[in-house]
């Protein structure tokens, strides 16, 4: 008789805030594209960029709150063995990636001249005179950066998915919540 090994998950508040870090991506990612939708200048458009920036500084705190807690918090993490060393590398390639994605953000909203506000409660006044020559290049830095976060982003669930189907190890399972 095969015997069920028990499957070692993460602790809720890693699985929480993979979730919530998931969730605000998307928004953030999905919420550019409404863009085109409403007039340049419109109040419709000045709210998605809001919302766009808002989330994004949101979404920073919480990816810098989940490296300091991966960095200091060794026992809420599952210590992969020796052969998984390559999970820790693309996890740290996606803090990174997602990191350096959202520093670009601001600081191309500082080049177009904009303070950034998080969600109105502060702004943080551009440092710099804005640059309408560097403008482009830093939004399609952005937008490339972006993009290939995203392409990440799902070759992560791919292999979570691939763990789950084919392979059948309980990988997935480690970052959904214990159903007793």
């Amino acid at each position: 008789m095969d015997q069920v090994m028990p499957v070692l998950r993460y602790h809720p508040v890693v699985q929480m805030m993979h979730w919530v870090t998931f969730w605000l991506m998307l928004f953030v990612y999905g919420v550019s594209y409404l863009e085109e939708f409403f007039p340049k200048g419109s109040d419709e458009r000045h709210f998605i960029w809001f919302a766009h920036i808002s989330v994004g500084l949101l979404l920073l705190a919480i990816v810098i709150a989940r490296v300091i807690m991966k960095n200091t918090h060794k026992a809420w993490h599952i210590q992969h063995s020796a052969e998984e060393k390559k999970v820790t590398l693309v996890h740290t390639l996606l803090y990174q990636l997602m990191i350096v994605t959202m520093l670009i953000g601001i600081y191309l909203a500082f080049v177009r001249g904009n303070d950034v506000s998080f969600f109105g409660l502060f702004s943080i006044p551009s440092p710099i005179e804005p640059n309408p020559e560097l403008k482009g290049i830093v939004k399609e830095a952005h937008e490339l950066f972006a993009n290939i976060l995203i392409l990440f982003i799902l070759l992560h669930a791919a292999a979570a998915v691939f763990h789950h189907l084919v392979l059948k190890d309980g990988v997935l399972h480690r970052m959904l919540p214990d159903r007793k």
